[in-house]
């Protein structure tokens, strides 16, 4: 209501501020400047006042007569589009056509805000987005950050959280900059709430505190209760009780003075939560009767069923079910009706708990299915990536912002220092020519000889030359573009200002120095003098058993390349067996190498980064395996990066010049193969984290290497994760085809565990495809595989989906027997992603059993095994790192992009230089033929 009501003021406030100046109107009743506003568009003669007049009319009537007032404003949306095709043919002055723009997006604004209260969302977008496109052309900026949140608003009541984030941020940007102090502190609440919705309390409560600094500092009181509020919900969910209940106090006791009756149901219902969880019970209780009482007498729905559930907890805490039953039953009910996800969550959470205190697990389970369902309907993967994605952007964009007005700031004050320094230098400067221009003077007087003189007075006008020439240079090359030619030109030009004067003086000065006629060649000296001054300038502007031997191997083995590559292999040959153990022998060979790089030679400097690339990406793989995305994420990127850096120019000079070609050869096919590795692996964790389409662009870049050097096993593994991102996307037939691309090669160089894993894709597709008895078939062939190689991981996955195909077909005893094994095999090797599946298919037998509380139990672990792969400071680290990525690929591209713009800039300017060089020297030979000519002309006395 908040929201609304504030837009509804700005409306009015910004058409009583357009020229048709109702100023005139304020004092009277609201029928005489309805009667005023219909007589000014009546008598009107001309289109802008009546369309001010239409708009003021409009709101004038809103609130008594929505529909007339939606018709008049469009009236004036039509009258103001007439003209303004009209003027774009006609080519009517600009100034003219901004009034026209300024009343279409006042009628556009009124008629989305006016569609936005009559809950139709997709015509008030329409309309806002048309007066938005306007504001933009007017570069209204003030208005464009109020459209920018009204869109925004829109969108989170529409449940679109993802665009309604974008469009908070973008007005808060625009507030920001233009200084929207009470806007500011709406967008920055707006924002904190969305992102304690997705749990994120720390920077939620930092947007809050922000938000009531500024509502303290403009006092604005209505805004203060609720920033106040929403601190005490952040402190609430944090377990601070102490700072929660102050916070709710506050913001009970500002409600309280002001009257505000929904504020002060709300304010009540979460002191009394604060007391609950403080066991204060009957305080809790007396505050919850206080705020149902106020809600059923406004009628506040949401209040109502708030209310309801709260006292619900407070009777399920004192074991009087029936009656919490009761209340939670309620609540849910008030909660369907308003279609409200939060609030069945909320409602049916409590049933469940009620449930279970009664033994009523089957009750239990579904309301416990419910809340969970409505949970993941506002806290989905989309909505949390969005928000972080969003979050991060502006911090981002804020961050260079400051920067960039900090380095602007800097280069002010140098600039501001250097003119100063200048001026000082100029005014030395000039009180020196000054002086030397008076001992010039005083020439006549002192007894000097006559080349004297003239070498005095030459000096002089080339210091004077000089100066006017560094005080002019700024403004020349801003004239010239750098270029010689002009340069000169302008030099010559300054020069011939100053020879009439250098004349006069030595002409006076003579005539008291010295009687001697001069020779004709003195002359030319003296213009080659000058043409000297001119150039002397221009010149500045010139840049098993095998584990075994393995171990025997590095027992004895003395050299560290040697070591790290047996540690690397060694690791690599126990996967299947003993996971746990790859990371301390990966680990070992790191330091291993990193102790030994320094004084490698670079044939060893290649083999020890090759064998370090490939630890930290084993690393990566297994800490993927468990859950720990943000830890595979660093290891896999560190690892990318060492083979990135084998290909770049510095590096390929450095072994280029240190090795020979063959070995160079060998050493790219490898930190190839490697780098398509590290690709795939990233691609996979963004598969995983939901980033289907950028796990497929790194699937792809993978591949296109694998190729290029023909690497079966690596071509074959890009092909089965390209087809599995394929059948997810529904295109079965494409994965299908992938898959069996994949086992083809797979079959072609005898890898069993490859062989067994698109056995298993191929079974998949089957499966959803309705084919049981060839899914099945694939199934267990992948199975007996896995069995044979001793993949645990490998032969938990092949249960748990031969178990949910037994399930589908009714052989629930069989298919309990398969997934509860591949459970206790996903418990030994510790994998989140497995164990979800099995508990959730294991929740389905119980059920089908009618064991609830098992499908309880089995279905709580699904939930938490799941969150634990998609929490939000996994999918934090996902983003993070590549948005760094994309950041640091985007930087690398500008600079090459800089550095190209700059070489052929560079080379043109070389060219023109040359050009013009080439002309002035030609010049000079001409100019210095015509002073040697100068001897055979007759010159003129």
């Amino acid at each position: 209501m908040l929201r609304k009501s504030c837009l509804y003021l700005l409306l009015l406030l910004f058409s009583i501020s357009e020229s048709y100046g109702q100023d005139n109107y304020k004092d009277l009743s609201a029928q005489q400047r309805i009667d005023s506003l219909q007589s000014a568009y009546q008598t009107a003669t001309h289109d802008t006042t009546k369309i001010n007049a239409l708009n003021s009319w409009g709101e004038e009537i809103y609130l008594t007569n929505p529909d007339s007032a939606l018709v008049l404003c469009k009236k004036a949306a039509s009258l103001a589009e007439k003209n303004l095709s009209e003027n774009l043919v006609e080519g009517v002055l600009l100034n003219v056509q901004r009034v026209f723009e300024e009343g279409l997006s006042d009628a556009y604004t009124n008629i989305a805000f006016m569609y936005e209260n009559q809950s139709e969302f997709d015509e008030a977008l329409k309309y806002y987005f048309l007066s938005l496109t306007i504001y933009e052309k007017i570069q209204n900026k003030e208005w464009v950050s109020i459209i920018l949140y009204q869109i925004a608003s829109i969108y989170e009541d529409q449940g679109k959280i993802q665009r309604a984030l974008e469009y908070f941020y973008k007005a808060l940007i625009i507030q920001e900059e233009i200084g929207l102090k009470q806007s500011i502190s709406y967008s920055l609440s707006n924002i904190g709430k969305i992102i304690m919705n997705q749990g994120e309390l720390d920077k939620a409560l930092e947007y809050y505190l922000r938000a009531l600094k500024i509502q303290e500092e403009i006092k604005d009181t209505i805004g203060i209760s609720t920033s106040v509020n929403n601190i005490g919900t952040v402190y609430d969910h944090k377990g601070e009780l102490d700072k929660a209940l102050e916070y709710f106090l506050k913001a009970l006791r500002i409600v309280e003075i002001y009257r505000d009756s929904i504020g002060i149901a709300y304010a009540n219902n979460n002191t009394g939560r604060i007391y609950e969880d403080m066991g204060k019970i009957d305080k809790a209780y007396g505050h919850y009767l206080k705020a149902l009482k106020i809600t059923e007498d406004i009628g506040d729905e949401h209040g109502i069923s708030w209310c309801e559930r709260l006292l619900g907890y407070i009777f399920l805490g004192k074991d009087n079910l029936q009656t919490a039953e009761g209340h939670g039953l309620k609540s849910l009910e008030i909660a369907y009706q308003l279609g409200d996800p939060d609030m069945i969550r909320g409602a049916s959470s409590l049933l469940s708990k009620i449930y279970r205190k009664q033994n009523k697990w089957r009750a239990a389970l579904e309301m416990y299915e419910l809340k969970i369902q409505m949970r993941d309907s506002l806290l989905n993967e989309e909505n949390t990536k969005a928000t972080i994605r969003h979050q991060m952007k502006y911090d981002y964009e804020k961050e260079q912002l400051i920067k960039e007005q900090e380095e602007k700031e800097q280069a002010r004050l140098l600039e501001e220092k250097e003119s100063r320094r200048n001026r000082l230098h100029y005014s030395a400067i000039f009180i020196g020519i000054l002086v030397l221009f008076g001992g010039v003077m005083a020439l006549g007087y002192i007894k000097v000889s006559p080349r004297t003189a003239e070498a005095i007075i030459f000096i002089s006008f080339l210091i004077l030359f000089e100066f006017i020439l560094i005080v002019a240079d700024p403004y020349i090359e801003k004239w010239t573009g750098g270029a010689p030619v002009y340069q000169l030109i302008f030099n010559a030009l300054i020069a011939c200002c100053i020879f009439p004067l250098h004349s006069f003086f030595e002409t006076k000065l003579k005539r008291r120095l010295v009687k001697t006629e001069r020779k004709k060649w003195s002359k030319g000296i003296k213009e080659l003098m000058i043409i000297g001054m001119v150039l002397s300038h221009t010149s500045i502007y010139a840049q098993t058993s095998k584990v075994d031997s393995l171990k025997s191997a590095y027992e004895v083995a003395e050299h560290d390349t040697t070591r790290a590559k047996l540690l690397l292999e060694l690791s690599e040959h126990i996967y299947l067996s003993n996971s746990d153990t790859i990371i301390p022998l990966c680990l070992k060979a790191i330091e291993v190498i990193d102790r030994a790089l320094p004084d490698a030679s670079p044939l060893e400097e290649i083999s020890f980064l090759h064998t370090k690339a490939g630890a930290l990406n084993n690393i990566g793989f297994i800490n993927e395996q468990h859950g720990e995305i943000e830890k595979a994420l660093n290891y896999i990127s560190e690892s990318l990066k060492i083979f990135e850096d084998f290909f770049s120019e510095e590096s390929q000079k450095k072994w280029s010049q240190n090795l020979d070609e063959k070995t160079i050869l060998k050493s790219v096919k490898i930190f190839k193969k490697g780098l398509a590795n590290s690709l795939n692996n990233i691609g996979f964790i963004h598969e995983n984290q939901g980033e289907v389409g950028l796990g497929l662009e790194y699937y792809q870049k993978a591949l296109k290497i694998q190729e290029e050097i023909g690497d079966k096993y690596g071509i074959s593994a890009s092909l089965n994760n390209i087809g599995f991102i394929h059948e997810n996307q529904g295109e079965v037939g494409l994965g299908l085809e992938y898959y069996q691309k994949a086992l083809k090669i797979k079959e072609e160089i005898g890898d069993k565990y490859g062989i067994a894993y698109s056995l298993n894709n191929i079974g998949l597709i089957y499966h959803n495809q309705g084919e049981v008895a060839l899914g099945l078939e694939y199934y267990y062939k992948s199975l007996k595989i896995r069995e044979e190689i001793g993949d645990k991981y490998g032969i938990a996955m092949s249960l748990n989906n031969i178990g949910s195909l037994e399930l589908e077909q009714g052989n629930v005893e069989e298919a309990k027997k398969l997934l509860e094994r591949a459970l206790e095999l996903e418990r030994d090797i510790g994998s989140p992603a497995l164990i979800s599946s099995s508990s959730t298919h294991l929740s389905k037998v119980a059920k089908k059993q009618g064991s609830y509380k098992e499908a309880l139990e089995m279905y709580e672990l699904h939930v938490v095994m799941r969150d634990s792969i998609n929490n939000e400071e996994t999918q934090k680290a996902a983003i993070k790192k590549q948005m760094q990525y994309e950041y640091e690929k985007e930087q690398i591209i500008k600079e090459q992009q800089e550095k190209e713009l700059a070489r052929i800039e560079s080379e043109n300017t070389s060219r023109r230089n040359n050009l013009h060089y080439s002309a002035i020297f030609i010049g000079i030979l001409i100019l210095f033929g015509g002073v040697l000519m100068l001897g055979f002309i007759r010159i003129r006395p």
